[in-house]
């Protein structure tokens, strides 16, 4: 048994609970008159306690300790900081700058922290942006700010 792993399957299991108390205030809507706003939420949360379960089981009894130490590369502690603070500042600027601006830099600002080169992280923020603007507009047929 691996602890961190054991941990991270608990701390999982507690996320998603505490999610769930969070989101019983959200409205329920009998299926006969369409998924209501309560249901996505609930399909995440669901899924996040299934994965935390096997994540769990999985750790506790199919997992055997492994007793050589691996090295570290503490190079990712600071992109999985640099990301996260990169999404803070992408929920500030989506007020003010809306979906378009925001998201195209947001996309290329993540893929040149993963070391992805400029004109590539470029290129493929203008089709992300676009396509899922695209999608939300003709498919979804939902006004994006």
């Amino acid at each position: 048994m691996r602890i961190r792993e054991v941990i991270t399957g608990f701390c999982t299991i507690l996320i998603a609970g505490f999610l769930w108390l969070l989101s019983r205030n959200i409205p329920l809507q009998d299926l006969k008159a369409g998924l209501g706003p309560a249901f996505f939420p609930y399909l995440l949360l669901i899924a996040l306690t299934v994965l935390g379960i096997i994540y769990l089981i999985f750790n506790l009894f199919f997992i055997k300790d492994i007793h050589k130490e691996r090295k570290v590369n503490h190079r990712y502690y600071w992109v999985t900081i640099a990301i996260s603070g990169l999404l803070i500042v992408y929920a500030i600027l989506f007020k003010y700058a809306g979906f378009i601006i925001s998201t195209f830099l947001f996309l290329v600002f993540s893929m040149i922290i993963l070391k992805v080169k400029w004109l590539s992280a470029i290129f493929i923020s203008i089709l992300a942006t676009s396509g899922l603007y695209l999608i939300f507009i003709t498919v979804f047929k939902v006004p994006l700010p």
